[in-house]
C-alpha cells in the first residue's frame, strides 16, 4: 500500500496532474482548499504528509498549514507555491513550520525525493516519540509501584489519584495522555522530603504546627524542582508545583496566569483521595470538599461527583487471593497478622503488589480472602479499573 498524501490546491486540473504523476509512488488525497483538507484530516487517519499550494482563496497556504501544525503537529508539512518571494518563504518557515519549501513548477524527481524524505522522516519522529512516551510512562509506573511498596501509607494512595485523574479527563472529554498521568503519579512525590511523622499526621486528618504545616504546603515545590530536571517533563513539572492554587474563575483560557488543567484536576483528587482514607464515603468526602474554604474548578466537582455517584453503585465482595488480577481495587486496608500495613483501602493491585501480596499469603502472614470492589458497568471507561476475575 502507497502512502496517501494530501495534497491541497485551488485548481482542479492541477491537482489532478499530482495525482497522474504521483501515483506510481504515492496515493494522492485531493482538497480544493484550506476548508476541504482540514475536514480530510479530520475524518482520515496515517496522512504523514501535506502539500499546499500557498496562492488560495479565502485561506492561504501559510493560514492552512499553521491550522495543521496546532491540530496534527506530527503531520509533515510541505510548502508548494509559483510565488518565490523570500518572504514568503520567511513566512511559512516561521508561522507554520514548515519542514520542506518548493518552487512551481517542481520537477517530478524533485517533489518524489522530498515526499519520501517528508515520510522516512514522519515515521522516524513518530516512532521516537512513541518510544520515549512509552519509556517515561513506564518509568513512571514502575517508580509509582516502588513507592507504594516501600511506603504503602504514603503512597499507596496514588493509584486511586491516578485513578480519579483518569476518570475525571474521560468524564470531561479531555485526552488522558502520559503528562496528565504523569502529574497524577508524581504529585504526592514531594512527600518524601518530609518526616514521615508529619506525613502521617497530615493524611490522618491531624492539625500541624505553623512551622510543620509550611513545611508540609512546600512539598509540591520540592517535586517540582526534581521533576524539571527531566527532559520534556517541564509541563509536569509546573502542573506538580500549582497543584494548591485556589481555582480563580476571573481568570481567562490562554491567560499566563491561568492554572493548568492537570492542577486544577489534581486539587480536588488529593483532597477526596485524603478524605476517603480517613473513613469518609464517597459522597461525604465530596460534602466536605464543597464546603472547604478552598476554590475548587466547579467543573472538575461536578466531573468527580458523577463518578462517585457511579462508584457508589459498586458492589464489595470476599474475593480469593489466587483470584486477583491486577485493577483489582481493594476495599479495606490490608495489614499482615503482625500488624504491618501493606496495602490502603481503594488502591487498585498492579503487578508487582499482586506478586507481594500472594507472597505474604503464601507464608501465611495474611488472609486468604480480601474485601475487592466491583465497580458497575464493568468496561465503561468513565470509572476507575475494575476488579478482574470476580
Amino acid at each position: 500500500m502507497t502512502e496517501r498524501i494530501l495534497f491541497v490546491d485551488d485548481e482542479p486540473k492541477i491537482l489532478e496532474a499530482y495525482r497522474r504523476t504521483l501515483r506510481k509512488n504515492f496515493t494522492v488525497l485531493p482538497a480544493e482548499g484550506g476548508k476541504q483538507a482540514l475536514e480530510i484530516l479530520q475524518a482520515e487517519t496515517d496522512i504523514p504528509v501535506v502539500v499546499s499550494d500557498m496562492q488560495m482563496p479565502e485561506m492561504n497556504g501559510v493560514e492552512f498549514l499553521t491550522r495543521v501544525k496546532e491540530q496534527y503537529p506530527d503531520i509533515i508539512r510541505v510548502m508548494l507555491t509559483g510565488n518565490a518571494d523570500q518572504q514568503t518563504a520567511i513566512d511559512a518557515i516561521n508561522t507554520s513550520d514548515v519542514h520542506h519549501f518548493l518552487n512551481k513548477p517542481c520537477p517530478p524527481d524533485k517533489m518524489i525525493n522530498v515526499l519520501e524524505k517528508s515520510v522516512r522522516s514522519y515515521y522516524s519522529q513518530h516512532a521516537e516519540k512513541e518510544l520515549l512516551d512509552k519509556t517515561l510512562r513506564g518509568s513512571i509506573s514502575s517508580l509509582s509501584e516502588v513507592l507504594s511498596l516501600a511506603r504503602p501509607n504514603v503512597f499507596g494512595r496514588i493509584s486511586q489519584i491516578k485513578s480519579y485523574v483518569q476518570a475525571c479527563a474521560v468524564q470531561l472529554g479531555i485526552e488522558y495522555d502520559w503528562s496528565l498521568e504523569s502529574v497524577a503519579i508524581l504529585s504526592q512525590i514531594g512527600l518524601v522530603s518530609l518526616p514521615e511523622s508529619i506525613v502521617e499526621r497530615v493524611l490522618k486528618g491531624n492539625p500541624l504546627p505553623e512551622e510543620e504545616q509550611k513545611m508540609f504546603d512546600a512539598h509540591p515545590s520540592t517535586a517540582a524542582d526534581i521533576i524539571c530536571k527531566i527532559p520534556r517533563m517541564e509541563e509536569v513539572a509546573n502542573s506538580i508545583r500549582q497543584q494548591n492554587r485556589d481555582f480563580d474563575a476571573s481568570v481567562k483560557p490562554g491567560d499566563k496566569n491561568e492554572i493548568p488543567f492537570a492542577a486544577r484536576v489534581i486539587r480536588p483528587v488529593i483532597d477526596l483521595v485524603n478524605a476517603q482514607s480517613i473513613g469518609l464515603s464517597g459522597s461525604e468526602a465530596m460534602s466536605r470538599i464543597e464546603s472547604s474554604d478552598k476554590s475548587y474548578d466547579p467543573e472538575i466537582l461536578s466531573a468527580l461527583l458523577h463518578i462517585i455517584t457511579e462508584n457508589e453503585k459498586g458492589t464489595v465482595i470476599d474475593m480469593n487471593i489466587t483470584a486477583l488480577a491486577p485493577g483489582a481495587i481493594i476495599a479495606q486496608d490490608i495489614h499482615t497478622f503482625s500488624g504491618a500495613l501493606l496495602i490502603e483501602k481503594g488502591q487498585e493491585i498492579g503487578p508487582s503488589m499482586l506478586a507481594r501480596l500472594l507472597n505474604f499469603w503464601h507464608n501465611d502472614e495474611i488472609p486468604e480472602k480480601l474485601c475487592v470492589l466491583i465497580l458497575p458497568n464493568q468496561g465503561n471507561a468513565n470509572s476507575p479499573p475494575r476488579a478482574a476475575n470476580a
